[in-house]
């Protein structure tokens, strides 16, 4: 894929795709976490036992938090 499709020019796009990720979205791209995020079961200390999912918080937050975060 590296070596045959993302160098053909699209017929669409009218160039690579390699060549427009590296100009339009390379530059916007953000590094991973830091920390893995925590898991959203409870594992049991007994690997012979049942997983049980315990109850996930979701947490509401309105959309203008998330325009906020981009900006």
């Amino acid at each position: 894929m590296q070596q045959t499709a993302n160098l053909r020019r699209h017929r669409t796009i009218g160039e690579s795709p390699r060549q427009r990720f590296e100009r339009d979205e390379r530059q916007t791209l953000k590094s991973l976490a830091p920390a893995p995020y925590p898991r959203l079961y409870a594992v049991s200390p007994n690997p012979a036992a049942k997983r049980t999912a315990s109850p996930i918080e979701v947490q509401r937050r309105p959309l203008s938090a998330y325009a906020d975060a981009i900006r």
